[in-house]
């Protein structure tokens, strides 16, 4: 009986070493003396770490595009606006002609 014991004993001790084995990263807690195996929280933090890597490349990627986009817009809208002020130039030009005609006409029409 004591050798079925101490067989079992030693059994138990070698399925323990071949936990431990098995999951290189067993933590014992100083404070209450549990075991556990903290893989799965440093897989799951990494897992967490490259998705918000991910998040972060998709919203700066974002970000650039609608800087571009609006960096376009304004180049167009600043290109609209020099042809209107060269309209507006051309017209002040003509209305300018226009009044100087008339008042030559005037003055003609006065002698």
């Amino acid at each position: 009986a004591k050798v079925a014991i101490r067989v079992e004993r030693e059994a138990a001790r070698k399925r323990r070493e071949q936990k431990e084995v098995r999951c290189s990263c067993v933590v014992e807690c100083v404070a209450c003396g549990l075991r556990s195996c903290v893989a799965g929280s440093v897989y799951r933090q990494h897992e967490r770490l490259q998705r918000n890597k991910v998040a972060y490349h998709r919203r700066v990627e974002a970000e650039e595009q609608l800087r571009l986009a609006k960096e376009s817009e304004v180049s167009r809208l600043e290109a609209m606006e020099m042809q209107l002020i060269e309209r507006l130039k051309k017209t002040q030009a003509q209305q300018q002609k226009a009044y100087h005609d008339l008042e030559v006409a005037l003055a003609g029409n006065a002698s």
